[in-house]
């Protein structure tokens, strides 16, 4: 019982330690966060097969970009969302990106491999350098950005209560009028 009460505090300690490094690794660049009505910006990472992700190229699209690490839990949970918001929100048009964070990219491959009808996309960030640019400070961080590419909506961590909060975000930037883009019916918060 005591080994077990240790290593709970040991991985809380750790896990409690990992969160700030990621907080403040935002502020040692001297970035400032983005906020809603900010543009995006355009860089992601690379996908499994080492192809540049960009914002840019679902213009005319709501697109979501999350970002996770394999050792967060909430984030791991997150996907999960995410994978079922791509599945019905997709044909509608929404494009989920889940981006990962500061590991080495041989992650997405994996995970790609494990589950290979994934329709979300994945991409690697390795060096942080796209997670910097938004200004991460915590994980799981999500961005719903509208068919412009402007932050419309943003949320740090995760929870069961930020499911709805996404979806109603996500169809709120759905209904948004694209100059070039026609409009598209909303996907249902039921079919969750």
């Amino acid at each position: 019982m005591m080994q077990s009460k240790a290593y709970r505090m040991k991985f809380v300690g750790r896990a409690t330690a990992a969160l700030l490094v990621v907080w403040s690794s935002s502020f040692a660049w001297g970035v400032e966060p983005l906020k809603v009505g900010d543009m995006a910006p355009d860089a992601l990472g690379k996908d499994p097969a080492g192809v540049p992700v960009t914002v840019s190229e679902y213009r005319g699209k709501v697109v979501v970009v999350s970002f996770w690490a394999s050792w967060c839990t909430p984030c791991r949970r997150e996907l999960n969302t995410l994978e079922g918001l791509q599945r019905v929100g997709g044909p509608k048009g929404v494009q989920v990106i889940a981006v990962n964070w500061k590991e080495d990219p041989r992650i997405i491959s994996e995970f790609k491999k494990a589950m290979p009808d994934l329709q979300m996309r994945l991409a690697s960030d390795s060096k942080g350098t796209a997670g910097n640019k938004y200004g991460i400070e915590a994980l799981p961080q999500m961005f719903i950005l509208d068919k412009e590419g402007k932050v419309s909506f943003i949320s740090v961590g995760y929870g069961d209560s930020v499911v709805d909060e996404v979806v109603e975000q996500a169809n709120r930037a759905l209904r948004t009028k694209s100059p070039d883009v026609s409009e598209t019916a909303p996907a249902s918060p039921s079919a969750l």
